[in-house]
């Protein structure tokens, strides 16, 4: 798993980018679906794995305590960075990218805001 980092602007990028495909793509002789930017069917489980979460709070943790601005208002200012962080998760604020593998050795891109995050966790 990799985690990609987004900015607002490559994701506005590519929301333009996904509106402007048709919704039917030829490929191969064969006819795929493509999808709109709300709902883009995934292969892999829809839900984030615990390998996944702890990876992303990480990441975002570590990108507060570097002065990185926090995307959300409800925090203390005694909160740590991995609380703010797991409360930025929840709200699903975090411009992050999941790529995970396939066994095809190809890869699938997953928002973390499509994902859905276990009560558990």
């Amino acid at each position: 798993m990799e985690i990609i980092e987004n900015n607002n602007e490559q994701i506005n990028n590519l929301d333009k980018i996904i509106s402007n495909i048709k919704l039917e793509e030829i490929h191969n002789n064969e006819v795929k679906k493509i999808y709109n930017k709300d709902f883009i069917p995934i292969k892999t489980p829809k839900y984030m794995t615990l390998f996944e979460y702890t990876a992303i709070i990480g990441k975002r943790a570590s990108q507060i305590q570097d002065n990185a601005p926090i995307l959300i208002n409800d925090y203390n200012a005694d909160d740590s960075s991995i609380i703010i962080a797991k409360k930025e998760l929840k709200k699903g604020v975090i411009p992050f990218i999941i790529r995970r593998p396939l066994p095809d050795d190809t890869f699938e891109d997953v928002r973390i805001s499509n994902l859905i995050i276990r009560e558990e966790f």
